[in-house]
């Protein structure tokens, strides 16, 4: 990852921690992560490794989208040359 990637990712999270509805749905989705796995008991890390994929999955998107602003706002400077 280049340095201004982790600047924007940095950033970013720094800005939705000050995101109201973002924090009401982090905390949601960790107050039922907890029951999930309350209710999976023995088999809860079936439940964590549900999370990792689907969290891995959402961050390539995430990165795609990135790589693709980036590539769409280098186009668009080059054109107002």
């Amino acid at each position: 990852m280049s340095e201004t990637e982790k600047r924007v990712f940095e950033d970013t999270y720094k800005i939705v921690l000050r995101d109201m509805m973002y924090k009401r749905n982090t905390g949601r989705a960790i107050e039922l992560g907890r029951k999930i796995m309350a209710l999976l008991d023995k088999n809860s890390l079936l439940f964590l490794e549900y999370e990792r994929s689907a969290s891995l999955a959402v961050g390539i998107y995430l990165e795609i989208i990135y790589r693709m602003g980036v590539e769409d706002g280098l186009m668009q400077y080059k054109k107002s040359l």
